[in-house]
């Protein structure tokens, strides 16, 4: 996720490329729909293990979870071009947000 989120960066500053066969000079929405379609069935795995960890390693996994999914929700809403422009964010308000709701949700088990 991290790799969509960070493309400019990458691509532009640091040469790499972690998408093969994407041209970033025209990236189109059908290439960050492919990506978005690999990253989507990553998240849906994760979440699966995540049901799977102990009670007690849980939390703190989750709420990264909970992060990267809702920054992926937000990427997911921008056209491509924005992505090579600039990096997308969740606010600290957010975080925060997050963070509670994981929390209220990881103590009563309602994951």
């Amino acid at each position: 996720m991290n790799f969509l989120r960070d493309l400019k960066a990458d691509y532009e500053g640091l040469e790499r490329v972690y998408f093969p066969g994407c041209d970033f000079r025209n990236f189109t929405v059908a290439d960050k729909q492919a990506i978005e379609e690999d990253i989507q069935r990553d998240f849906n795995h994760a979440y699966e293990g995540i049901l799977r960890l102990p009670m007690k390693s849980r939390f703190g996994v989750y709420v990264a979870y909970k992060y990267y999914l809702s920054l992926f929700k937000k990427i997911k809403k921008v056209r491509p071009q924005k992505i090579m422009e600039e990096r997308i964010r969740i606010p600290d308000y957010g975080k925060m947000f997050i963070l509670a709701k994981a929390g209220i949700r990881s103590h009563f088990n309602l994951l």
